[in-house]
């Protein structure tokens, strides 16, 4: 008899004895849905990629947000074990440890570091440079046991894509992220545009400055999906994510004969996590941005040979040495002001 979702107790149990043993492994849940999804492999050898492209394997994918500055690389994680009934057995029979998690340097951004990025950032724009999103991380003591904190997650985020992800090379990292990037089967798929952010305190217009933002990633889905057909997209619209809301576009369209890990290569880094146009703005992350970003606002969730279910990883943290180091970024747009875009992050590191 297969497990579906296991009890709490049980299920902090599992994840507490996957990670004692250092096993590769993913648990998520899926956005407005219950059941509570495992995969894992036997074994310690990790299958490795330079980019999404260049992925010939079938998995749960977590990749870097910019694998070529961070020389961090895409992993999947080999579906050896995709229910909790076999998990089970194979951490009851296994007397394998494997080797820990490569650690990942951070790099804390306070307020007054920040502020110094945003005059950095803000004095690239012009012609060549629309928008850039500015990200920033802080470390500190981890409270509880990653198997609560992912339980919590669960418990308040039934509207977000829900993970904890541990990997040698990644590491362990937790998120309740809002952004879709590419779901689908058979070449019928969708994606959104989710740009534009403030605190969830009612119905009001939204400002120029988020309906700016949120057209510029339009702008990068009308570009990229140009060469597909029947390319539909809906009005933009509010949508609540906890204590902020966004602004959403939804998108369809069909690709035939391309595999979906091109489509999502294709797609990322979009506006929302990175700016416009995306290769002058990435510069101006290297060169100004002082967070090591590794696989925050990078790419989490299922591939296979002609279906895919990827997510954003945002609203994120990284656990490591006793500690969680949280991520959060904004869009930078010419008439930004700095106080609203801390504030912004502030909001966002609360997973909002």
């Amino acid at each position: 008899m297969i497990m579906t979702n296991p009890c709490n107790s049980e299920l902090k149990q599992l994840i507490d004895s996957v990670l004692r043993i250092n096993l590769t492994a993913a648990f998520f849940r899926y956005p407005h849905e219950t059941e509570v999804h495992v995969v894992a492999q036997k074994s310690a050898e990790e299958s490795t990629f330079h980019t999404l492209d260049d992925i010939d394997t079938y998995g749960f994918v977590v990749a870097p947000f910019n694998s070529s500055a961070d020389g961090l690389p895409t992993v999947v994680i080999r579906p050896d074990i995709t229910d909790f009934t076999a998990l089970k057995c194979f951490l009851n029979e296994t007397k394998t440890t494997f080797a820990p998690s490569k650690s990942i340097q951070t790099v804390d951004v306070d307020k007054q570091g920040y502020l110094r990025m945003f005059q950095d950032v803000t004095s690239q724009f012009g012609a060549d440079v629309q928008k850039v999103v500015l990200a920033r991380s802080i470390t500190k003591k981890l409270q509880c046991s990653v198997p609560e904190l992912f339980m919590e997650l669960l418990g308040d985020c039934a509207d977000r894509m829900v993970c904890l992800v541990h990997t040698p090379s990644t590491g362990t990292w937790l998120c309740a992220t809002p952004e879709l990037l590419l779901s689908g089967d058979n070449g019928n798929y969708a994606t959104m545009a989710l740009a534009g952010t403030r605190r969830n305190e009612g119905s009001a217009a939204w400002d120029n400055k988020n309906i700016a933002e949120h057209e510029v990633v339009c702008l990068h889905f009308d570009e990229r999906l140009s060469g597909c057909s029947n390319v539909q997209h809906s009005a933009h619209y509010t949508i609540d994510f906890g204590i902020l809301q966004h602004l959403r576009t939804d998108y369809t369209f069909h690709a035939d004969n391309i595999a979906p890990q091109r489509l999502a290569a294709n797609l990322h880094p979009t506006p929302a996590v990175c700016g416009r146009p995306v290769d002058k703005t990435m510069k101006v992350i290297d060169t100004y941005e002082l967070t090591n970003r590794a696989y925050y606002s990078g790419i989490i969730g299922m591939l296979s040979e002609k279906s895919c279910r990827l997510f954003i990883n945002l609203r994120c943290a990284y656990v490591h040495d006793g500690q969680i180091t949280t991520f959060a970024g904004g869009g930078l747009m010419p008439d930004s002001e700095a106080e609203s875009e801390w504030r912004e992050t502030e909001m966002k590191m609360l997973f909002g």
